[in-house]
This record gives structure tokens, C-alpha cells and sequence, in this order.
């Protein structure tokens, strides 16, 4: 019970303070990012999860499409709640996530992990081919 209550607030202020994807139900998710939602589906196990889709430009990459995968994957109080996300970009953005997490001051666990420990998220970059995958998800370990 104290785990589902730290929970329920530490999901209530990362939502409130950031708006980030961690801690909304798909609905929420749904009505905040509508005019990226590509498609939901479901994984083999049967989480839920919804893809969107953005196009993006700057100097390194050039144009390109940024799809994020958000997954519900928490159940609180009959609710699925994202607690983690996924973002996929070319490989050649991986030193402007790393730039992205060390100005926010986040902690370095790995040369490609970081956590904020504030809202208790852990930010890890996954290199895969020509796919660089920022993998974001709630770590209630202190």
C-alpha cells in the first residue's frame, strides 16, 4: 500500500511539473498527443501501448522521423499508467541525448544510462544498427 501511494505521488507530480508520459493512462496520452498518434497496439505479453510520430530536422541528422512508443504498463487502482517510453531516432542523435541528459544535470550510472533521481526516471541509450533508442522508465530504487 505505501508503495502504491508513493506511486500515485510521484507519477502526480512528474505529470504535473513536466507533462511527461509517466504516469498518464492511454486516454490522457491519447488526448495530449493527438496530432502524432501513428498507432496502438499490444505486445505479445499484452501491454498496451500507443506509437506516435514526429518530424524533426537539425544539423546533425538532417531531416528525419522521430517515433516515440509509450507503454502502459502499471496497473494503479484498475488504471493502466505509462511508466515507460521509448524513443527511436538515427543512431547519429546518440552524442545529442547524451549532451541533452548531462546539461540536465542528471546522474551518470553508465556511459549511456543516467537517472534523475528528483522523479526517479532512469534514461538509457540503446544503440542498434542505424537506430539509436532513448529508453525511459520509472525506477522506484533510491
Amino acid at each position: 500500500m505505501k508503495l502504491k501511494i508513493t506511486l500515485i505521488i510521484i507519477f502526480g507530480f512528474t505529470f504535473l511539473t513536466t507533462k511527461a508520459q509517466i504516469g498518464m493512462t492511454k486516454t490522457e496520452a491519447l488526448k495530449a498527443y493527438s496530432e502524432n498518434f501513428l498507432r496502438e497496439s499490444k505486445t505479445n505479453s499484452g501491454t498496451e501501448y500507443i506509437i506516435l510520430e514526429k518530424d524533426l530536422e537539425n544539423k546533425i541528422s538532417g531531416k528525419f522521423v522521430q517515433y516515440k512508443a509509450i507503454y502502459f504498463d502499471l496497473e494503479i487502482d484498475g488504471k493502466y499508467m505509462c511508466s515507460s517510453y521509448k524513443i527511436i531516432e538515427p543512431s547519429s542523435e546518440v552524442n545529442n541525448w547524451i549532451k541533452v541528459l548531462k546539461e540536465l544535470n542528471y546522474v551518470k550510472l553508465t556511459d549511456l544510462k543516467y537517472k534523475d533521481y528528483e522523479k526517479s526516471l532512469i534514461y538509457e541509450i540503446t544503440i542498434d544498427k542505424d537506430a539509436c533508442f532513448l529508453n525511459v522508465y520509472f525506477d522506484n530504487k533510491l
